[in-house]
């Protein structure tokens, strides 16, 4: 997928628990971000540097009912955030590697599924306090 396509796919912003295994560290760290996602990868800030193009494996539940996924995806950069808390060190970005339809169709209609909940809210009165 091209540059230009990724940049036409939906994206939205979600908070997620995600299990981030790394080649270095067999055992998953487990962490909840908030993740600007689409169909082609993921952004988000991260406590430690992870190297540009290493292969991650990723776990993180997606779609109205959270059904966990398991998914590959590859370091395209991770850059430092000057001043930020120790834990949102590291802005990194994730392309997804080798998704397969099912997985593939899990993600639009969680994102679908998120869009759709921040329209909602977004229409929501405001209510004044009293």
């Amino acid at each position: 997928m091209s540059f230009t396509e990724r940049r036409r796919t939906k994206r939205v912003a979600d908070a997620m628990a995600l299990r981030i295994t790394t080649p270095d560290s067999p055992q998953p760290t487990r962490t909840t971000r908030v993740v600007k996602l689409s169909t082609c990868g993921m952004r988000f800030t991260y406590a430690s540097r992870l190297p540009a193009e290493e292969t991650l494996q990723l776990s993180m539940q997606l779609g109205p009912n959270r059904k966990e996924v398991s998914v590959n995806a590859e370091v395209a950069t991770c850059t430092e955030n000057t001043g930020a808390h120790a834990d949102s060190r590291y802005a990194t970005r994730l392309i997804f590697k080798d998704l397969d339809n099912p997985t593939r169709e899990l993600l639009e209609q969680h994102i679908d599924y998120v869009y759709q909940q921040t329209r909602v809210l977004k229409e929501l009165p405001f209510r004044k306090s009293a």
